[in-house]
């Protein structure tokens, strides 16, 4: 099979696009220009058309069509928009097929020269009179073209199709045939897969992702089919046709020479004996799509009637025969039909071929009296034709997952007709059986002569159509197959099915994946020892959800061959994938199936092939595993796990699972955490809950939600609305309390969902957690779990088990399930030594990455900044040393879980045998590695982005050099694997001075931020000097603190009201600084006294400052560079919700700072007060620079004075806006709550706040009735 190159898609892309707005644009304009049927669905009455009586009589055809589809839209223009489309789909794939057919030689040249083709200017000899049309004829030689199609394909051509009288206009016509006769496109039209292709991209991405907008889960036929038509690559279509039908072939192929011709046949079967017969064979994708299977069959299949000496002409009727596809959508049916017969007509152009066996599914239509009266049936085939209406209802939204056949041998069986047994679990009405056969004839026949009848009208003939494709589908669904190929429907399936598809198939995933569905349906409809083939997602491979499904249906049949191909394999699907043979069968006890992991591979064509061969000549390779079938059956939930080394299989085999001795459970989920979820530092401290006693008396809890990567320990940095035991919680109906007997204990927690590694954090006593952030809980300490789930041996267990693992992917994300969890062996719990030492070492891991909490202002540990207590002359140097430190307690931390690790190994692998297995799972132990003076510890300085890319590069394609899998330093842990060295040679090797990248602008940005919040009286200054005054550290599994340690608190505890009597610094009344300089609450000001504190050398420390951020002053920073950096440092976990508010005129030459959490009301007088001094000085100012204008200058140049009247003039006047907009806020009655939220209680400041622009769409949604649980939404008519 031939196919398009990545160039010649993207060409081919452009061309579908262009054509189809091209064809869109023109026939709304037609619709409504020539037939008075407009775009919003209005239909003009005839009368006022000036038509003659054929266009008349095409227009009442369309109006059939219009009210057809209003039966299946929402809306009268939503009718209109479907019926645009499906005429411009029929009409752009019509000329498609005509093109190839030229192309191919079916046709003389009808398109690649336009008008000017010879086939089209022959005929104009023969038959001058067909200029007469508005085209000069050429419309009518395309029908013609068109007409010569129909008897092989009628789906696209059959001329009694009223969309063909939604003809494009003569210009469009010609605009579309000079895109299609492009000589730069003429490559495109010879591939097997163009018309494939050309669906793919008939169906905007765009239109897919407002499907999904609008609904999460399908809602019609058409929608399931659009979103799901990804279309399968050559090589994946080659290795399961080769693995399907080729298998079954070779095992009947007398001569023996047909598997040496399939490349990708994975351990090649002998001759059984038996003879093939061609002529039976039957091959079937139940989700056809655009066709791409069945042409790959056609191929094989062409060959396998050459080694039976048939040519390939004579066979091809055989092989149209033999291929059979279903679709719930006609458009794809339509395309599939039209590239077999395309594809047979290259090898047979005279024979007559039969229709191609692709069905759309579709129930019957409405059984109209009067068309039953016209189909002149028997009373007996009327009620048969009912029985089949009824089977069919919900056909066109389940397709081939109906089993209609079940239904309708129910109820002739209970008719009576003989041989069919009514209530059978298994199908006795099949086309072997030959029960049914006759009365379909019957009632084909009845509905051919409706169809073709002079008098029949446009919904007669549309009845027909629709009773054809319902009889066609139990046809097919009748057969037994020798092979289904299929890449089916994944996801959600339309909601009205649900029900039906629980009961039909009873081992489906609990939320009913399409995929699981298909592929079991798949192998019922495969003959006993027939062959399924299917790419799918890889995820229901392992996770829990789909166990049933895996146990009845994957490994209750015999497994073939499995590749495990990973991400991006499917054209524009985000989705990992795993393409599977499995044979229906009952596997043998001895069954062994061949797997090939192509995970870290980015040629994947190249290396599945690659892999295969090896695989038949016993070469060595490590992406080839043969494993016993019944291996899996032995792993707790049955998980696929081929690439599970023997000694980790040997653990699950052999250990309790930690689900014996632990509970792994998800929590909360608030379904709206815009409402319930907040930053801990948007929240009174007093209003914090640790304890569920304290929730009757406090709003807020400490909230653990995942978070992104974080081995042993994350700050806990969010809290959720648990007021009375979650009151409100309980009281939002889309809100899920689980588990709610482990809230507030101590435990361990990871993000459920990332695209990083496995990573298992301390969950601190008296927190909740979210479904998003699973735990882990034991009746005994911890600890020894948190080490043995960060260990290599634990993420190599989700390397075997977990969805997610593509190597060659950074974007993929995984699930950690709790299900998963639970099924690890329990390689700790049962060996008190072991759990003891590794639960040592785990809490020397753990302490100093809790300690470093202490640096990070946002974290609730936070005492001071890294520089501050370093002696040194300046930032740099301070950074500098901050940086060593920082390298020191990274390489305490991996010293201490590398002993984990060893720990583990001596346990549980002595001999070694998972060692590579470790090794590509999550890299080396670094610590292992040689020490070496020889090292370029330059590269502690370099981007950690060009370490990976240096990594990949010497080291290969692997997940845990991609993506974020390290201990605790990324930048040093894959330094010291690059270099092949201990990461202490790299340490004790840097130059004196070094920084890392971002260095030391980050040290800059945090002695500023620091300054300004010592400023405002957050941070207790006092503490900067000397942490020793800082309250004791707490236990990393205390509760955490209410307080950060280095805030300024009050004899209470929590936040200082006032400055302490001898506070060095004084406070600023309401919480605001101003930007005026001379001010006494002036913010450069105080923030140099807050410098002056800390530093004797204050201006060299600032004027560094500056420097390194790039400012020209400490002024020019705040009022420019500072909100910027300030609101990405306290944006977290989709909450951003800075501090430090700047309120300013817009040219910024005035304005103050609001420190948020003492918002008041009075704050808001406070402001316009603010705003009125500083317009008064600015009027004083004016009248002093009017009278100096007056007087000539007094010095200075009239052109200088004038300069700065204006700019005070623009001054006042940005100035008296602020006022006015501030009093207004403070006379509305307003009264800020802190609990809506940083980001809803600065949403009616907006105006005042131009360095934050989201606000004014907060205010918006705001006024138009959303958040309506807020106190904003209270004031929202004053706002």
């Amino acid at each position: 099979m031939t196919s398009l190159t990545v160039d010649q898609r993207a060409r081919l892309e452009d061309v579908v696009l262009a054509a189809r707005g091209l064809l869109e644009a023109d026939l709304v304009s037609v619709a409504a220009g020539r037939y008075g049927i407009d775009a919003d669905g209005r239909v003009v009455d005839e009368r006022q058309l000036q038509l003659d009586p054929n266009e008349l009589a095409d227009r009442r055809e369309l109006l059939t069509v219009l009210e057809y589809l209003r039966l299946q839209e929402t809306g009268d223009d939503l009718a209109v928009t479907a019926m645009i489309r499906e005429a411009v789909f029929t009409h752009l794939n019509r000329l498609l097929s005509i093109r190839i057919a030229e192309q191919s030689g079916l046709f003389p040249q009808s398109l690649a020269a336009g008008r000017g083709s010879h086939g089209f200017t022959d005929l104009l000899e023969l038959a001058p009179a067909l200029v007469d049309d508005d085209t000069r004829g050429y419309a009518t030689y395309l029908a013609l073209c068109g007409d010569e199609l129909a008897g092989d394909v009628p789906q696209l051509f059959d001329p009694r199709n009223p969309l063909l009288k939604l003809m494009p206009s003569p210009s469009a016509l010609d605009e579309l045939v000079d895109v299609l006769a492009d000589p730069t496109l003429a490559d495109l039209w010879a591939a097997d897969d163009t018309l494939g292709w050309a669906y793919q991209f008939f169906n905007r991405k765009e239109e897919r992702d407002a499907m999904r907008e609008a609904s999460a889960t399908p809602r019609t036929s058409r929608e399931l089919a659009v979103r799901n038509q990804f279309f399968t690559p050559g090589y994946v279509v080659d290795y399961l046709i080769q693995n399907t039908l080729g298998r079954h072939l070779a095992a009947h192929d007398p001569t023996g020479q047909l598997a040496s011709q399939l490349s990708l046949l994975v351990d090649p079967p002998g001759y059984c004996g038996t003879p093939w017969d061609l002529e039976d064979i039957r091959v079937l994708d139940p989700a056809v799509g655009s066709g791409h299977f069945l042409l790959g069959a056609y191929d094989l299949l062409e060959t396998a009637w050459e080694l039976a000496g048939v040519k390939p002409a004579d066979a091809a009727p055989h092989i149209v025969n033999s291929l059979w596809g279903i679709d719930i959508d006609l458009r794809p049916a339509q395309v599939a039909a039209t590239a077999v017969t395309l594809r047979a007509r290259g090898s047979a152009k005279h024979l007559a071929l039969p229709s191609p066996h692709i069905i759309t599914a579709r129930g019957l239509p409405d059984l109209d009296p009067t068309i039953l009266d016209h189909l002149g049936l028997s009373t007996y085939h009327v009620d048969v034709l009912t029985d089949v209406a009824e089977a069919l209802k919900e056909a066109p939204l389940l397709g081939s997952a109906l089993k209609a056949e079940l239904a309708l041998q129910d109820r002739l069986g209970r008719a009576g007709l003989p041989g069919v047994a009514a209530n059978a679990a298994q199908p006795t009405l099949t086309a072997e059986h030959g029960a049914f056969a006759d009365d379909e004839a019957i009632l084909r026949d009845a509905l051919s002569h409706l169809a073709d009848a002079t008098t029949s009208t446009a919904a007669e003939r549309l009845f027909a159509a629709g009773g054809e494709d319902a009889l066609r589908f139990v046809e097919a669904l009748t057969q037994r197959y020798d092979v289904v190929l299929m890449n089916p429907p994944f996801g959600d399936p339309i909601t009205e099915t649900r029900d039906y598809l629980r009961a039909a198939y009873p081992w489906a995933p609990t939320r009913l994946d399409l995929l699981a569905i298909f592929v079991g349906r798949g192998l019922e409809l495969c003959k006993p020892g027939g062959y399924l083939g299917a790419i799918t997602g890889r995820a229901g491979l392992f996770t829990s959800t789909f166990r049933p499904w895996r146990e009845q249906i994957i490994l209750g049949h015999q497994l073939i061959t499995l590749a495990d191909l990973g991400y991006r394999v499917m054209s524009q699907a985000k989705v990992e994938a795993a393409a599977y043979v499995i044979r229906n069968q009952t596997p043998e006890p001895e069954a062994t199936a061949t797997f090939i992991r192509m995970l870290r591979d980015a040629d994947k064509a190249n290396g599945l092939s690659e892999a295969i061969y090896n695989a038949q000549t016993n070469a060595p390779d490590r992406r080839i595993y043969r494993i016993p079938q019944s291996t899996f059956a032995t792993l707790p939930g049955s998980p696929i796990a081929y690439s599970a080394s023997h000694a980790i299989l040997r653990l699950f085999a052999e250990l309790p699972s930690i689900g014996e001795h632990a509970d792994a459970v998800v929590g909360l989920q608030t379904s709206d955490d815009g409402r319930f979820v907040r930053a801990f530092w948007e929240v009174d401290p007093r209003q914090i809950a640790r304890t569920r006693e304290e929730t009757a008396t406090r709003r807020w809890a400490p909230f653990a939600k995942g978070g992104t990567y974080a081995p042993y320990w994350s700050d806990i940095h969010l809290v959720v609305d648990y007021e009375n035991n979650g009151q409100r919680l309980k009281a939002f109906d889309k809100a899920y309390i689980r588990n709610e007997r482990f809230y507030f204990r101590t435990g361990v927690t990871w993000p459920r969902r990332t695209n990083s590694a496995f990573s298992v954090r301390a969950l601190p006593m008296g927190c909740i957690f979210a479904d998003k952030g699973p735990c882990l809980f034991s009746a005994d300490s911890s600890m020894h779990y948190l080490g043995f789930l960060n260990s290599r041996f634990a993420r190599l267990m989700i390397e075997t088990t977990a969805t997610g693992a593509d190597e060659n992917q950074s974007d993929m994300s995984r699930s950690y399930e709790v299900g998963t969890i639970r099924s690890f062996p329990d390689a700790v719990c049962s060996d008190t030594a072991l759990s003891t030492l590794v639960g040592g070492y785990t809490s020397d891991a753990l302490a100093p990455l809790a300690v470093s909490g202490e640096f990070d202002e946002s974290a609730r540990r936070f005492v001071k900044p890294a520089v501050l207590g370093i002696e040194a002359a300046t930032i740099r140097q301070r950074a500098a040393a901050a940086y060593r430190n920082q390298l020191e307690v990274a390489l305490a931390v991996i010293e201490a879980h590398d002993e984990i690790d060893r720990a583990l190994s001596a346990a549980l692998d002595p001999d070694g045998e998972a060692e590579a297995a470790l090794y590509d799972a999550d890299g080396p132990l670094v610590t292992d590695l040689p020490h070496s003076t020889s090292v370029n510890s330059s590269l502690l300085s370099k981007p950690v982005r060009e370490i990976v890319d240096l990594a990949a590069e010497k080291l290969g394609i692997a997940r845990w050099i991609g993506l974020q899998h390290q201990v605790v330093d990324r930048r040093l842990e894959l330094a010291a694997t690059l270099e092949g060295v201990h990461p202490r040679s790299l340490v004790d090797r840097l130059p004196a001075g070094a920084l890392p990248d971002g260095e030391p602008a980050g040290s800059a940005h945090d002695l500023l931020s620091y300054l300004v919040g010592a400023a405002f009286g957050r941070w207790d200054i006092r503490i900067g000097i000397n942490p020793a005054l800082a309250p004791p550290r707490p236990d990393p599994l205390d509760p955490v603190p209410l307080c950060p340690p280095g805030m300024l608190v009050g004899t209470d505890g929590f936040p200082a009201t006032s400055a302490p009597e001898n506070y060095p610094l004084e406070l600023p009344p309401d919480g605001l600084l101003l930007d005026e300089p001379g001010h006494p609450h002036d913010i450069v000001n105080a923030i140099t006294r807050a410098a002056t504190t800390l530093f004797p050398d204050t201006d060299a420390v600032l004027d560094e400052l500056t420097t390194i951020l790039d400012a020209t002053d400490l002024r020019a920073l705040l009022r420019r560079g500072f909100f910027r950096h300030h609101r990405t440092r306290y944006s977290k976990s989709k909450r951003t919700a800075p501090l430090y508010w700047p309120l300013t005129v817009p040219s910024r030459r005035w304005g103050l700072w609001l420190y948020a959490p003492t918002l008041r009301r009075d704050t808001l007088f406070a402001i316009a007060g603010a705003a009125a001094s500083r317009m008064a000085r600015a009027e004083s100012e004016l009248l002093r620079l009017q009278g100096e204008r007056d007087a000539g200058g007094a010095g200075r140049s009239t052109q200088q004075v004038m300069t700065a009247l204006t700019a005070e003039q623009e001054l006042a006047e940005e100035l008296s806006t602020f006022r006015r907009e501030a009093e207004r806020l403070a006379n509305s009655g307003w009264i800020p709550d802190l609990n809506d939220g940083f980001p809803l209680t600065a949403a009616p400041l907006n105006t005042l706040i131009p360095d934050w622009p989201e606000l004014a769409k907060t205010l918006t949604d705001t006024k138009a009735g959303k958040n309506p649980w807020a106190t904003t939404h209270t004031w929202r008519n004053q706002l």
